[in-house]
Parts: C-alpha cells; sequence; structure tokens
C-alpha cells in the first residue's frame, strides 16, 4: 500500500475529481456539478492518490451521523490492483471520527465488481430503487432504466 493515501477534498480539487469521473463514468460530471455536491449541508469527499497521482475520490454527503456516498471510482487503468478496497477502507475508518454511523449508497444492479468491492466492505443491500439509472447502452426512456440496489453498513 506504498504511497497511497486519501486527502480531503476542497474546491481547488473539482477540476481533478471532474477528469477523474469523466474518465470514469458514461455521463461524466462537470467541476461545477463538484463544486454543488461539495457545496451541499455535509458535502465532503476525499481524493486518492496512487504514487502521488490522482487514481480516484469519494463524494459524499454526512449528516444526521449517516454519510451517503454520492459518487466513487477509481480510474479504469487503475482498477484491479487493490485502490478501490484500500480507498473504502480508509474512508469507513475516518467516519466514525466525523460523527458518523451508518454509510449508504446506491449501485446499478449489473454493476458487478462495484457490488464485490461493497459487499467485501461490509455493506449489505438495504433496498431496491426501480429505474434509478439510465441503461448506458440504450436511449434515456422509462424501458431502459436499470435499477439501483440501495446498500448500508453499520459503523457501530
Amino acid at each position: 500500500m506504498r504511497g497511497r493515501r486519501l486527502e480531503p477534498v476542497t474546491g481547488t480539487f473539482a477540476k481533478v475529481i471532474a477528469k477523474l469521473h469523466q474518465a470514469s463514468f458514461a455521463e461524466p460530471w462537470t467541476a461545477a456539478t463538484i463544486l454543488e455536491v461539495l457545496a451541499l449541508r455535509g458535502g465532503t469527499g476525499f481524493l486518492l492518490r496512487d504514487g502521488g497521482r490522482p487514481a480516484g475520490f469519494i463524494l459524499a454527503r454526512c449528516v444526521g451521523g449517516e454519510a451517503d456516498i454520492i459518487s466513487l471510482a477509481i480510474l479504469p487503468e487503475c482498477r484491479g490492483r487493490g485502490l478501490g478496497t484500500f480507498m473504502m477502507e480508509a474512508f469507513c475508518a475516518a467516519m466514525p471520527g466525523a460523527g458518523i454511523s451508518r454509510i449508504v449508497l446506491e449501485v446499478n444492479e449489473h454493476n458487478i465488481a462495484a457490488r464485490n468491492l461493497y459487499r467485501r466492505a461490509g455493506f449489505r443491500q438495504v433496498g431496491r430503487r426501480p429505474g434509478y439509472y439510465a441503461a448506458s447502452d440504450r436511449p434515456r426512456e422509462a424501458a431502459s432504466r436499470e435499477d439501483a440496489l440501495l446498500l448500508a453498513k453499520s459503523l457501530d
């Protein structure tokens, strides 16, 4: 795990996070969107560096003892090296010190790699949100929407 670290995100990281988001998702967020997330009440984030290079991020909203992971990504070329596990473990370990006792997130039911990461990190399915995501390979229509699984992890 040499050279891997999470650092708190500030507004100055918005362009870096936007580039990571663009490389990771079919519908990328802009730097302005990243700033909007960080400006939410309880908005926070962490940038993952691997050998000093930005390799991933977590954006979350921490309110009422609960952290809601809004977006998380590891650069495609950096996947499969344990960075996601490192980032999730470090994020979860930091949360109790911030008064957080539960973490929640949504994940596309078809994103097996992410689901496996969250399962290994101790997240369990607590719900389903039908039609939450647009199918990435079809036009945005009601019939082409995919379900999100709502996952949660207690830190108690």
